[in-house]
């Protein structure tokens, strides 16, 4: 898509979503504007600016089982366990018939998922998942998947495969912490210039200001990381997530201050955004751990890849 067919989805994108709205009434919205269509035909636009669009509205969507189910081989709609928070990929059940996972909102405890695993993919039943509560935000549930219960055979599937659909769920997660931190900026930079204290916008302040532009700077830095990324080469992506992480976590701290006792309400939309990111952060693998990830790979490989053309 070129630069004007890109900001005319991004302007519809925006209009059907919202945050006082449920993840399938959003995925439902999106999907009478041709998501699924998107998708298929752009994967790469669709991915950047729908993601980007959720997290800039701290909207709920699961539209994240959508981009890793693709990857998968698996139909349009279906549900997938992702692996446990914090965990960097899928995890093992080599010695042990349960595991952990991470659903997110599209699962209502009564539908078969999809679970990937060391051995493989599989369908489960409902009926073998224990759904915990949602976290603070709603968007996502801790489970544990008894596979004994299940009866499932899981159908091996190729390291490469597991390897693509966790490098494009980071990267959709990349673009929605993108947005969910400039959407934290936007909500600061609004409560500075209307708050007013010794008779000035608190804006004018230089310890504000400082909170503001940091913030800024983070939410720049990682659109350019999001625009540099190869989609065949899972470093860049990573990096990006890592990138895009540090710019949500940072805004949430800097942010915070800006707004200062209102930002520590409900009665503010900044919680959302807060609660938000800090769920996602932990979805294959927290900014942290990537970043660790990241140095071990280096070190064991002993090289240096460009990771920008310049």
């Amino acid at each position: 898509m070129d630069a004007v067919d890109l900001d005319l989805l991004r302007a519809t994108v925006a209009s059907v979503i919202s945050a006082d709205r449920s993840a399938a009434a959003n995925d439902a919205a999106l999907d009478a504007i041709g998501w699924g269509d998107m998708f298929a035909a752009e994967p790469d636009d669709a991915v950047g600016v729908v993601f980007g669009q959720l997290g800039r509205a701290a909207a709920r969507s699961g539209l994240l089982d959508d981009v890793v189910g693709s990857a998968l081989g698996l139909d349009a709609g279906a549900i997938v366990a992702h692996p446990k928070w914090g965990d960097l990929s899928p995890g093992s059940t080599a010695h042990a018939n349960s595991l952990s996972v991470t659903f997110g909102p599209r699962f209502e405890g009564v539908e078969p998922a999809h679970v990937v695993t060391d051995r493989g993919i599989a369908s489960i039943s409902a009926t073998a998942v224990t759904l915990a509560d949602r976290g603070a935000a709603g968007f996502w549930a801790e489970a544990t998947i008894d596979f004994a219960a299940s009866e499932a055979t899981a159908v091996a599937l190729p390291a490469e495969a597991i390897t693509a659909a966790t490098s494009a769920a980071r990267r959709a997660l990349a673009h929605q912490l993108h947005g969910l931190a400039a959407g934290m900026l936007e909500l600061a930079r609004a409560h500075a210039a209307e708050r007013i204290q010794f008779g000035h916008p608190i804006g004018a302040f230089q310890a504000v200001r400082h909170k503001l532009a940091e913030t800024h700077v983070a939410v720049e830095s990682a659109g350019d990381a999001l625009a540099a990324i190869r989609p065949d080469e899972p470093m860049s992506v990573d990096l990006a997530r890592i990138i895009a992480g540090r710019a949500a976590l940072d805004a949430g701290r800097h942010c915070q201050q800006v707004l200062a006792g209102i930002g520590f309400t409900r009665d503010h939309d900044f919680h959302r955004y807060l609660f938000t990111a800090i769920e996602l952060d932990g979805l294959y693998g927290t900014t942290a751990a990537l970043t660790a990830h990241i140095g071990r790979q280096l070190i064991a490989d002993r090289t240096l890849p460009r990771l920008v053309q310049l």
